[in-house]
């Protein structure tokens, strides 16, 4: 009889430890896609204070075409090209929202690292912006601007590493 009862005893762990990791994927997996929308916002939101910014401030525009001319790249060229970077910019970070939801639902069987190396790139990147923001404070013209540029910048790089950590947990507990 305890033979039977710790069989059992056994037979609910499993089940348990069954549930638990399920519970654990749909988790991680809702916040891939929270984190995946979360990407998309803010490269929305990036791209519109970057277009916004030098709208305001015409001069920036101009200075950026100066020195594209100075490289001598004519002033429609040189504003191809700058619009050409800024929609670069924008895409890439679609894409890795996208990536993040499709996964997130299981609206894929493929598993793309791509975008995972290349959120840990721009993980980086806003690290080192962040930072040098930082430094930069107490010399900065516009001290609000600079402080709500370096929480977003911070903001990304919570969105960006709960994404990959989510993924990295859920690539861990599929392949148990």
């Amino acid at each position: 009889m305890p033979e039977e009862r710790s069989s059992h005893r056994q037979d609910d762990d499993t089940k348990m430890s069954g549930k638990e990791t399920q519970r654990q994927l749909r988790y991680y997996r809702d916040i891939l896609v929270v984190s995946g929308n979360g990407i998309i916002i803010f490269g929305i939101l990036s791209i519109s204070r970057f277009l916004l910014g030098l709208l305001l401030n015409s001069k920036e525009l101009e200075d950026y075409v100066k020195d594209a001319k100075d490289m001598g790249v004519e002033r429609l060229p040189a504003l191809i090209i700058f619009a050409g970077i800024i929609l670069v910019a924008f895409l890439v970070r679609i894409y890795i929202g996208l990536c993040a939801i499709k996964e997130g639902r299981m609206l894929t069987d493929k598993r793309r690292t791509a975008y995972l190396i290349v959120s840990v790139l721009l993980i980086i990147m806003y690290v080192i912006e962040s930072v040098v923001g930082i430094h930069d404070l107490p010399q900065s013209e516009d001290a609000v601007d600079s402080v709500f540029f370096i929480i977003l910048d911070i903001t990304s790089v919570y969105t960006y590493l709960s994404m990959v950590i989510s993924n990295i947990k859920i690539r861990r507990l599929t392949a148990v």
